[in-house]
């Protein structure tokens, strides 16, 4: 059927369907292959996808966590903004409170310093009266309209048997006499007090760097009348309230005729009220050593009751010299000052306190009359000062 060509091999139509044959074989391994590949292809973009969208899932879940955690932050900070907002309300209202109620005008003074005048003392009861009120008035007449609304508070610390005792022996006045002035002084304002802190330089120092910090601070305080304008060693308290802008708040009361060194670097407002107060230094009633029991001093004349006599108003220094306290010491009259031994400090007597401290050879425990402290201070103004020549202090600034 089918032959052999010439040369031995198939005839031409059994080599064409060996070779379809071939083809076909070709090309169904081929069609095979192709569809292997893109099966292939097939299952790697799914396996892909797959892993994609499993690792974006995963990060979503990352991220609702995430919001989760911070909703739940901002959902507390705005509890806590509300809660302030309350608070700062409510202090806005008691802000307001406070600005609606009458401001506050303190008067806080020295007293062992800061001594009322003669004319007061001597009148008892009415003395005390008519010096609270010329004391208040002064006050009011400073601060001008405003004063319309102004509460006055006014306290005065000091040694109160101190002071008697250096006043009696002062013939300033007597002891009756200055015991009824302060009834009087007190009772002449409701706000009016006096505040007996006992002997030792501490105990009214204290209360009034105290008292001067917290009414200075308080909001509703719209002045502090400072009576220790005198006392060099008011200065940190009152350079402390600079901190926090309450110094110009502070108005020195100047009783003497000089204001007290360190204080005047301060530039504090100043007020001067003449006549209400000593304008001189009298002794220092905190150091005084005193008789606890109240009992008459030596050497102060008894009536017939057997209490101490007092002379009339208008003899005040009628009265015999009395003892010097203890551990005070008179002068000589006989000796001029200057040459009395151990003299008296100048910068004690003058200006309240000693530089030197206890190294000072001068004494600080004279008993010194007004007219004896007159006598050191005009002397003091023709005698050239050994410390400032010696460089241990230095001059005042020039005046603006």
């Amino acid at each position: 059927m089918g032959g052999t060509d010439s040369f031995g091999g198939p005839t031409a139509p059994l080599r064409w369907q060996e070779l379809v044959g071939e083809l076909s074989s070709l090309y169904e391994q081929s069609f095979s292959r192709a569809l292997l590949l893109e099966q292939m292809e097939v299952d790697l973009g799914e396996s892909f996808t797959r892993a994609r969208n499993e690792d974006l899932e995963k990060r979503v879940k990352e991220l609702e966590r995430e919001v989760a955690v911070w909703r739940q932050a901002h959902e507390r900070e705005c509890v806590a903004k509300e809660a302030m907002l309350g608070t700062i309300n409510g202090l806005n209202r008691e802000l307001a409170g406070v600005r609606e109620d009458a401001p506050l005008v303190v008067c806080l003074i020295d007293g062992d310093g800061t001594i009322f005048a003669q004319e007061y003392l001597l009148n008892g009861q009415v003395g005390g009266r008519t010096a609270a009120q010329a004391l208040h008035r002064g006050m009011l007449e400073y601060l001008g309209p405003a004063s319309t609304r102004a509460t006055v508070c006014t306290t005065v610390y000091f040694n109160r048997t101190g002071l008697r005792d250096i006043l009696a022996r002062s013939n300033i006045c007597t002891y009756s006499q200055f015991d009824a002035f302060w009834i009087g002084f007190v009772q002449a304002a409701s706000m009016f007090q006096v505040v007996d802190v006992g002997p030792g330089k501490e105990a009214a120092d204290a209360k009034l760097r105290e008292a001067l910090r917290t009414y200075s601070r308080m909001p509703q305080t719209m002045l502090v009348f400072f009576g220790g304008a005198h006392d060099a060693g008011y200065r940190p308290p009152l350079q402390a309230l600079a901190l926090n802008n309450s110094l110009d708040k502070v108005v020195l009361i100047q009783a003497h005729d000089e204001i007290a060194y360190e204080l005047r670097a301060l530039n504090l407002q100043t007020v001067k009220w003449g006549g209400l107060f000593i304008s001189h230094k009298i002794g220092n009633p905190r150091f005084a050593d005193h008789n606890a029991s109240g009992s008459p001093r030596p050497g102060t004349p008894l009536n017939r009751s057997g209490s101490p006599r007092s002379s009339t108003p208008n003899t005040p220094r009628a009265r015999a010299t009395p003892e010097p306290l203890p551990g005070m010491r008179s002068i000589d009259p006989r000796i001029p000052l200057a040459k009395q031994v151990p003299p008296p400090c100048n910068f004690y007597y003058l200006s309240s306190t000693c530089l030197k401290g206890d190294d000072c050879t001068d004494a600080h425990n004279y008993m010194l009359t007004s007219q004896q402290l007159a006598t050191l201070r005009n002397a003091a103004k023709k005698t050239p000062c050994s410390m400032l020549n010696n460089g241990t202090i230095r001059p005042l600034p020039p005046a603006d």
